[in-house]
């Protein structure tokens, strides 16, 4: 049988900023983290997936929704996650999500996830500084960081410094990936 010769298409691969979103805020602790997304949780009846990324220096370079789930549950491929974050040249990256019941509590898949994605951040030499879950109309959050959940300190992120978390410096962005 004869073998037929295919053509192997060459592809290319962007980041793309959706919408700028400028403010004044700093995001220098777990609290201001919390405060600009919960202000975004505020308003939603399902969970929302975001990750932001961030550089050495835990300065911001962007953020991102990658995942719209359902009333109590969504999916966060990890590929998806590693990619922005590889496309973003991310030193490290925070994954926030919200619960519209309103309860902190992270569930099995919460923590099973933060566990999968915390190995394949290790892998790229990326640094999983925190995931935190924003209740609906809760005024707390439970970090995973905080509750000393993750170890960040084989990439040089000793503890999450959120005092260099500030997006004033650049706004932070939207970004969309395909």
């Amino acid at each position: 049988m004869e073998e037929m010769e295919r053509e192997i298409p060459e592809v290319e691969v962007r980041l793309v900023k959706s919408r700028m979103v400028h403010g004044f805020e700093v995001l220098n602790s777990e609290k201001a983290v919390f405060d600009f997304f919960q202000r975004k949780a505020a308003l939603m009846e399902k969970e929302y997936v975001y990750v932001v990324c961030v550089r050495t220096d835990m300065s911001m370079i962007n953020y991102s929704l990658i995942s719209i789930g359902g009333l109590n549950q969504a999916l966060v491929d990890v590929k998806a996650v590693l990619k922005v974050a590889l496309l973003s040249c991310a030193s490290g990256i925070l994954l926030v999500h919200t619960h519209p019941s309103g309860s902190v509590w992270p569930s099995r898949q919460d923590v099973n996830i933060t566990d999968k994605l915390s190995r394949a951040c290790s892998l790229c030499d990326i640094c999983l500084v925190d995931h935190m879950i924003i209740g609906r109309e809760n005024p707390e959050c439970y970090s995973f960081a905080e509750k000393g959940k993750i170890n960040f300190s084989s990439l040089g992120f000793l503890e999450a410094d959120f005092e260099k978390l500030d997006i004033r410096k650049v706004a932070a962005e939207e970004i969309r990936y395909y």
